[in-house]
């Protein structure tokens, strides 16, 4: 194998690997309860607390995490579930600057 051949097959691989966590990365479920706990409490004035979050993934053929599904309990104490939430990387990016 040539020196060329094997910088273009470690570019490719590198771009590969690249859309790659792009495509199929999601924050942790354990690292995103607490910033929908703090909007829920901004939101509806701390009536809801969040019980489980689970990622959740795409039907289709790649699989991919779309976002998040919520046990949600209400200040009465009853808990609401399948409530979910889509993730939406460029909204979070925005709202962090």
């Amino acid at each position: 194998m040539t020196k060329a051949l094997k910088h273009l097959l470690a570019v490719m691989l590198i771009h590969f690997l690249l859309i790659h966590f792009g495509i199929y990365y999601i924050t942790p479920p354990f690292l995103v309860k607490n910033e929908i706990q703090t909007f829920l409490d901004k939101e509806y004035n701390k009536k809801f607390k969040v019980v489980k979050v689970k990622t959740e993934y795409s039907p289709d053929l790649f699989h991919q995490p779309t976002g998040y599904s919520l046990v949600l309990k209400d200040s009465d104490g009853l808990e609401f579930d399948n409530v979910y939430v889509q993730n939406n990387k460029e909204v979070s990016a925005l709202r962090k600057n």
